[in-house]
């Protein structure tokens, strides 16, 4: 009670004019071109700074705070920004929205959903982080009905292989659904929601829009944090709705419309982006799910040997049917095919071999020359001799072997010795010219005998063996090749790791005296922490160093800075302020492109926060914050992993959005290069001073929290792959 009467009586004194807040009356001339101030996303200002914003009222009760909203001994809690005021499009002013008390005392501010206000922030000498968010809670759900026949749902592919970084995601390619979907009112209010079939994957939603024949439309959202308005929508599914099997649910869009006295005919539409090579069906009791490979393709059983290998081949664009919604499972490959589906997997521009002609018997103009051309050039074959490269003739087991083991090589694949083929009867029916690939290709699992006792090198394959074939070769072979999706070699520390971590990062750099820029944004103060960087780097090592200065955020020298470096170190400190500072200039899309430009990456502590897709913070006492970050590295990163607490935010947040992959690290770094990880930890270091190394690997397979101990005494480089990062 004592609890709930001091945050009254605090919601009642930021009410107060002259208590740090503008009062409601005020008269104000609305800047013109106002930015849509984005929900529940953290921004910052710098001392002494004001913006202004616009925004579209989602919900009936709003808050703005700089610091998340909790619950602290039972009642929901925030801190209040310093100075703000939002204002009617006449510019009277309001008031002052709400930040720190307990719905029950009325101390969140009122708004009329779909209203547009005004909003000018003032922060204080110190600088100020804030967020503006809505009090899902009060959405009016009980004073409406739920729709629950639909007249008719459409669905179209929009475009496809779209290119677009979303933060948070691992993948950066999307295919890009419209949905359209017709429904009657009753003269109620009406919501009406879509469910979506899903399997292991996000999906993100888009352009929401709903209309009438007469009728107002109030409110609509979706889900993640009643959205951002009544046209633009952001979010994706977090919380399966329904299991039905252990890789199954049924997840609830949360896609609501709120219609208030609407009769006759209304339609909702809204676009759904999911990762490229999913196929979105709709079924006939109204879920939208994803394609299995025997809805895809009539002639492929629903489970056999060969089923998930034709998905895998299918979804990755490596393979296509045989027309008339068939795969010919049975059907035999030609190596014609087979040099196509391997520059398939590559995603060769083919474009610039269309008019290039080496083999007598592979002449301009057939579909697949361009193909031949491309593999002739990078050395994946040199055809059947006599200038002829054979393309309608089967290609047998042991040509498969080769084109693979060519292409893996080519691609810089560090193949195994090959297996002893000793043990199998007809091993001497292999070609001389194929023995080695062969043996390799058994080695790596990619091709397996016939029976025990035979490999029959010469026999030919159906396009259900080269399914499987292409799904071992890229899981197993080419996947461990593959860098992050945000290209780069990195240095993440969770704690203070050893003497000599310049040297490591250094080396990553591939450079005797790389150019090394520090960004310390994490501080109020983007000079603190700069003089041990130039001990460490320019003084011990030789190195150029130069760092950040606000003015260089502010007037886009960031980027000239950033791009030169060969090195980028990041400062510890406030996360929040870090990340938000970035985000607000920009620059975080700077460093995602200087990433993949191979610069080295590095930070500790809020540093290395910064460059995962998201980061476990530290805010104020034993509070902690999964924030949204650069996106670099695809993982959630937590440093400081002995604090038990954080690691249990991270945890939390992991049963929640079960999709993602977090890294724990303590007194150790993550390490990356060249496609491979290790945790780093210097032993010396950590054993004189007597400190515990973590490097742990956290996810939820089947709804259960997993764990794995990731660090190895000694530094073993592993595929990447195998954090779960492409």
């Amino acid at each position: 009670m004592k609890k709930k009467l001091i945050l009254f009586l605090l919601a009642v004194i930021l009410m107060i004019p002259g208590a740090g807040i503008s009062s409601a009356g005020e008269k104000e001339i609305i800047p013109e071109n106002l930015p849509d101030i984005e929900f529940d996303r953290q921004y910052w200002l710098e001392k002494g700074e004001s913006a202004w914003y616009r925004f579209t009222a989602p919900a009936p009760l709003c808050y703005l705070t700089d610091m998340p909203v909790e619950n602290i001994g039972g009642y929901p809690c925030g801190w209040e920004v310093f100075d703000n005021i939002y204002y009617d499009k006449d510019g009277n002013a309001l008031g002052s929205i709400g930040a720190s008390s307990d719905p029950e005392t009325g101390g969140w501010t009122e708004f009329i959903p779909g209203e547009t206000y005004y909003l000018k922030i003032t922060a204080a000498d110190t600088g100020v982080h804030y967020t503006l968010s809505a009090v899902k809670e009060y959405e009016p759900e009980a004073l409406c009905t739920k729709e629950d026949s639909t007249e008719s749902v459409s669905i179209e592919l929009k475009t496809e292989n779209t290119e677009r970084f979303i933060p948070g995601e691992y993948n950066t390619r999307w295919s890009v659904y419209t949905v359209k979907e017709k429904f009657a009112l009753t003269g109620e209010n009406v919501i009406t929601s879509s469910s979506f079939f899903l399997t292991d994957y996000r999906i993100h939603f888009e352009n929401s829009s709903v209309s009438a024949d007469n009728g107002r439309v109030t409110y609509s959202n979706i889900e993640k944090a009643c959205a951002e308005s009544t046209s633009s929508l952001k979010s994706y599914c977090k919380v399966p709705m329904i299991k039905v099997s252990d890789k199954e649910f049924i997840y609830s869009a949360n896609h609501y419309a709120y219609i208030l006295d609407g009769k006759g005919s209304a339609e909702r539409s809204f676009d759904v982006w999911v990762p490229a090579g999913k196929t979105l069906l709709l079924s006939d009791e109204g879920y939208f799910f994803t394609a299995t490979a025997d809805m895809l393709f009539s002639d492929i059983p629903k489970v056999s040997w060969y089923t998930d290998a034709v998905l895998y081949a299918s979804e990755g664009k490596f393979m296509k049917g045989t027309g008339e919604g068939k795969f010919s499972p049975d059907l035999v490959f030609t190596r014609a095919q087979m040099v196509q589906m391997l520059a398939n997997i590559d995603k060769a521009d083919l474009s610039v071999y269309k008019d290039m002609q080496s083999f007598g018997d592979a002449k301009k103009g057939q579909w697949y020359t361009p193909a031949v051309e491309w593999a002739n050039e990078k050395g994946i074959t040199k055809g059947i001799g006599g200038g002829k490269f054979a393309p309608d003739a089967k290609v047998s087991r042991e040509q498969i072997a080769v084109f693979l083991c060519s292409y893996a090589k080519m691609k810089g694949a560090s193949l195994p010795e090959g297996a002893d083929l000793s043990a199998y009867s007809d091993n001497n029916k292999i070609s001389s010219w194929a023995k080695q690939a062969f043996a390799e290709a058994v080695a790596l699992g990619l091709i397996k005998g016939t029976t025990a006792t035979t490999l029959s090198p010469e026999k030919d394959a159906a396009r259900s063996q080269i399914a499987v074939m292409a799904q071992r070769f890229d899981i197993n072979v080419l996947k461990p090749l593959a860098t992050s999706t945000h290209k780069g070699s990195y240095f993440l520390e969770g704690d203070t790791c050893g003497f000599g971590t310049s040297y490591e990062i250094v080396e990553l750099s591939g450079k005797e005296k790389p150019r090394v820029l520090y960004i310390g944004m994490a501080s109020a103060d983007p000079l603190e922490g700069y003089g041990a960087v130039e001990s460490e780097y320019k003084r011990e090592l030789g190195c150029e160093t130069d760092y950040l200065t606000l003015e260089d955020l502010e007037s886009g020298r960031a980027e000239e800075k950033i791009m030169n470096a060969d090195i980028i170190s990041v400062g510890g400190g406030d996360s929040r302020m870090l990340l938000a500072r970035l985000c607000k200039y920009g620059t975080d899309a700077v460093i995602r492109k200087a990433a993949e430009n191979k610069t080295v990456m590095s930070g500790s502590s809020a540093g290395a926060i910064c460059f995962g897709v998201w980061g476990t913070s530290g805010i104020g006492d034993s509070r902690y914050q999964n924030l949204e970050a650069t996106g670099c590295v695809d993982l959630m990163v937590c440093p400081h992993g002995l604090e038990e607490k954080r690691v249990a935010k991270v945890k939390e947040d992991l049963l929640k959005d079960p999709n993602r992959v977090a890294l724990v690290l303590a007194n150790s770094a993550l390490e990356i290069k060249d496609g491979q990880y290790r945790i780093y930890a210097d032993l010396e270091f950590t054993e004189h001073f007597g400190r515990e190394v973590i490097g742990m690997k956290y996810w939820v397979e089947n709804g259960e929290l997993r764990s794995e101990n990731l660090f190895s005494t000694d530094l073993t480089w592993r595929p990447l792959s195998e954090l779960g990062c492409n």
